[in-house]
């Protein structure tokens, strides 16, 4: 069993062409024993953004805090805490 702090896990600049302002923490992933599935704490400062980009399987997020807006296939939508997305 694996139990780890999000306030104890060191946080990374994202090293993603076109993200801006985003820290990374993986909270668990493929080197933790855990291979068909990856949780990632972001933060994002204010202005700061991911990139446009794809992935070839769904997508989850969970908002804690704040607010911003989330696009898929051309519709954007406003996310705030509380808030969880599914992106197919």
């Amino acid at each position: 069993m694996l139990v780890r702090s999000v306030a104890r896990t060191a946080g990374q600049p994202m090293e993603m062409e076109g993200a801006h302002g985003v820290t990374l923490r993986m909270m668990i992933s493929r080197q933790d024993g855990a291979p068909n599935f990856a949780l990632r704490h972001f933060t994002v400062d204010v202005g700061g953004h991911t990139p446009r980009h794809r992935h070839p399987y769904e997508h989850e997020n969970y908002i804690i805090s704040g607010r911003g807006t989330v696009e898929a296939d051309g519709e954007i939508r406003t996310i705030r805490a509380g808030d969880v997305v599914l992106v197919p």
